[in-house]
């Protein structure tokens, strides 16, 4: 069953717009929305198996784009993390060097995936086809790529944690709606680490044990993107709060120096 949310887009949009961040977020979403087309194409593919028999070239092409945007959605992942560190820090917004090598990785595996067509359909779950060339190093860099990704982002929500709670001490009232908006995000960013470990590893393991396992990566896939959508829609809030803050501080504070002129 598919859900479709529609929202209204806010006055100030093309301020929203130039935000870095939320650009890498507009990343994201279309990686996921790539992935939401590509799993539901596979479903196709799996209530219809002679449609693998007859288009196997369409059916493996749309598991490798699906597998090319699940990759190109951990770089970007990394790099929004770190840039809500440095911001937090007051350092400027970090390079997209990683990005854009995460981006560059991403389509070369597309592109070497078209070519070769080295992912197959595997009952209700794809796998990468051994037999073709080069196919057990992506498997093995698709590990390499994934893991370390996921943990750069863990750990930059923390440091944002913990720095929030060290500010709280010298900044009680201005900082509690954020570290509450914060702490939100981290403990929705934790969940899907351990999901994401989790589908990782389910996905992992042989094709005789995935059956057993099913019911439960059914239940984590529809978690997962739950709380990635809760995650993104905060994320997307956060720089519109954080400039009505300084606006309100700055404000007053024009209205102290002009109550209590120096004299």
């Amino acid at each position: 069953m598919l859900c479709f949310g529609i929202r209204f887009l806010p006055e100030d949009i093309g301020e929203l717009q130039s935000n870095p961040q939320y650009r890498l977020m507009n990343q994201i979403n279309f990686a996921d929305f790539g992935q939401l087309g590509g799993h539901f194409m596979t479903g196709i593919f799996v209530i219809f198996p002679e449609i693998q028999v007859k288009c196997d070239v369409l059916v493996r092409t749309v598991g490798i784009t699906t597998n090319a945007l699940w990759l190109a959605m951990f770089p970007v992942m990394s790099v929004l993390s770190v840039s809500r560190v440095l911001i937090i820090q007051g350092f400027m917004q970090p390079t997209e060097a990683l990005m854009i090598v995460g981006w560059l990785y991403s389509i070369g595996v597309w592109l070497w995936g078209c070519l070769t067509q080295n992912l197959t359909l595997n009952g209700v779950g794809w796998g990468y086809d051994l037999t073709k060339p080069g196919a057990s190093t992506l498997a093995d860099l698709e590990i390499y790529v994934c893991f370390p990704s996921l943990g750069i982002t863990y750990i930059a929500y923390l440091v944002i944690v913990v720095h929030v709670q060290m500010v709280m001490l010298h900044m009680f009232c201005f900082i509690t709606q954020k570290f509450c908006t914060e702490s939100s995000i981290n403990a929705q960013c934790r969940l899907n680490f351990y999901l994401i470990v989790d589908k990782r590893k389910t996905v992992s393991q042989n094709a005789e044990n995935f059956p057993d396992n099913l019911i439960f990566f059914g239940i984590k896939t529809i978690h997962f993107c739950n709380l990635t959508k809760q995650a993104h829609y905060r994320d997307e809030r956060l720089p519109k709060r954080s400039r009505q803050s300084t606006t309100v501080k700055i404000r007053r504070r024009v209205r102290v120096k002009v109550a209590f002129p120096k004299i």
